[in-house]
């Protein structure tokens, strides 16, 4: 490792309290569908404000003081701006149609929805269960042409996102396990 990537590490490592007050100021709480993306964007801004910052944070105590105020401003603004843009929110509710047209698009129905019964009535089941948007997830994640992260790029989040997003769907489909090995 070079003395850059030490540095960024160290310095991630004694602010992630500067990042997690952030957090809590801009009211986004662990059980946040985005959190994980947030921390990824905080953890990235605060490199950045380390690079642009004159100073020593690490090593420095009197620089370290100005520095968590120099980098407080700049994270909570980072998050007023993601919130705005809403670039990480793209996990909207999706409509029957929109669905349709996704699913067209993507050529999912090709690939997952196959012309046995009992996978057509075990995918009807799950629509059911799932929200809209979950279903959609559930689609991706039964095709195997698509990576978590092709998948969490066309979400819009990160692959930790759509790696907890899957256990759930898998909790919600649980009981439909049965249905299957029959």
């Amino acid at each position: 490792m070079d003395l850059d990537s030490i540095n960024a590490s160290r310095l991630l490592m004694k602010y992630m309290p500067l990042i997690h007050k952030t957090m809590n100021r801009l009211n986004i709480s662990k059980k946040h569908m985005l959190y994980d993306d947030f921390i990824q964007e905080f953890q990235i801004k605060l490199i950045q404000l380390y690079r642009s910052f004159d100073g020593d944070p690490i090593n420095n105590e009197a620089d370290s003081f100005k520095f968590t105020a120099y980098a407080g401003r700049g994270l909570y603004w980072r998050g007023i701006d993601l919130i705005r843009n809403k670039s990480l929110t793209s996990c909207e509710p999706v409509d029957d149609e929109k669905l349709e047209m996704l699913t067209q698009e993507k050529n999912i129905t090709s690939n997952v929805l196959e012309s046995n019964y009992i996978i057509q009535d075990f995918y009807r089941k799950a629509k059911e269960k799932l929200s809209t948007e979950d279903y959609l997830l559930f689609l991706y994640l039964s095709d195997s042409d698509y990576t978590i992260q092709q998948i969490a790029e066309t979400f819009g989040v990160s692959r930790g996102t759509i790696y907890k997003r899957k256990k759930k769907i898998q909790s919600k489909l649980e009981d439909l396990k049965e249905y299957l090995m029959n």
